[in-house]
């Protein structure tokens, strides 16, 4: 896989098993004679998987509409795990080195009067959970990236769905649904929803569990994000928000933790 983002310092388990996914080498001829994918998939993805960037783009520009059938199909049709992570892993970084882009996604359910989200709302369940919290990164992504914002029903999902994870004793992906969770409450109507599905009251119940420093600088950053509709603020103060955060900044051990912390309390009170 040819990509700009090979050989970043990976900061959570997600990215840190994305840099070995970007290793491998999936032989999509393999598929072909196996009839897993059609002729007209092989040669796009087989072409678009070793381009360099600005080929990427070109091929972005004059095939939008084959790109995003091939990778619904490759999404919806393999069935093996490590193909799957790479597939998401390249998909990924065609997002992040134009956030644009999102919107060829949402132009093809637009045209073709499908959902946006189905496909990767599908991943969600699976067993592996590179691939649940690289389709979550991927439906963040989308959902704040693109012009139009996420409809209420699929939002509500998602949310719920992400204050799960956030839950979730001992989960090793808690950083990636705590940066999904960062990108999504940056946008009001996000946040308003989170409220409504009690997200405050699980951020507080995360938080008082005494989690690593990185945990605690996301979730209260999520907090600091929720602060800054009066309304949500108002809610807020009527929580436990106080005491949690005072004993987030008391056992604060890194400086941006104490930061976020005390631009909240600014924000909030």
């Amino acid at each position: 896989m040819t990509t700009d983002y090979a050989g970043q310092i990976p900061t959570s388990k997600l990215q840190e098993h994305a840099e070995v996914v970007r290793k491998n080498n999936v032989n999509w001829k393999s598929y072909l004679q196996g009839q897993m994918i059609s002729s007209e998939v092989y040669e796009f993805i087989s072409k678009f998987d070793i381009a360099k960037p600005e080929e990427k783009t070109l091929m972005l520009q004059n095939n939008p509409t084959q790109f995003v059938t091939v990778f619904r199909m490759l999404m919806e049709g393999i069935s093996r795990d490590q193909t799957l992570q790479y597939v998401l892993t390249m998909l990924d970084d065609v997002l992040q080195a134009d956030k644009s882009r999102v919107e060829i996604f949402k132009d093809f359910a637009r045209r073709n009067k499908e959902n946006v989200w189905q496909p990767f709302f599908h991943l969600l369940d699976r067993d592996d959970k590179f691939i649940v919290y690289q389709a979550s990164r991927i439906i963040a992504k989308i959902a704040c990236w693109s012009k139009d914002q996420m409809e209420r029903k699929h939002l509500q999902s998602y949310l719920v769905w992400l204050k799960e994870q956030i839950k979730l004793p001992n989960n090793e992906y808690l950083l990636s649904a705590g940066r999904c969770l960062q990108m999504m409450l940056r946008i009001n109507n996000y946040r308003i929803v989170f409220v409504e599905v009690d997200g405050i009251s699980a951020i507080v119940q995360v938080l008082a569990s005494n989690p690593s420093f990185q945990v605690h600088y996301q979730l209260v950053f999520c907090l600091w994000c929720l602060s800054h509709n009066p309304s949500l603020a108002e809610k807020m103060n009527r929580g436990n928000i106080i005491p949690t955060l005072a004993d987030v900044l008391s056992d604060a051990v890194k400086e941006k933790v104490t930061r976020i912390v005390l631009a909240t309390f600014r924000v909030s009170y």
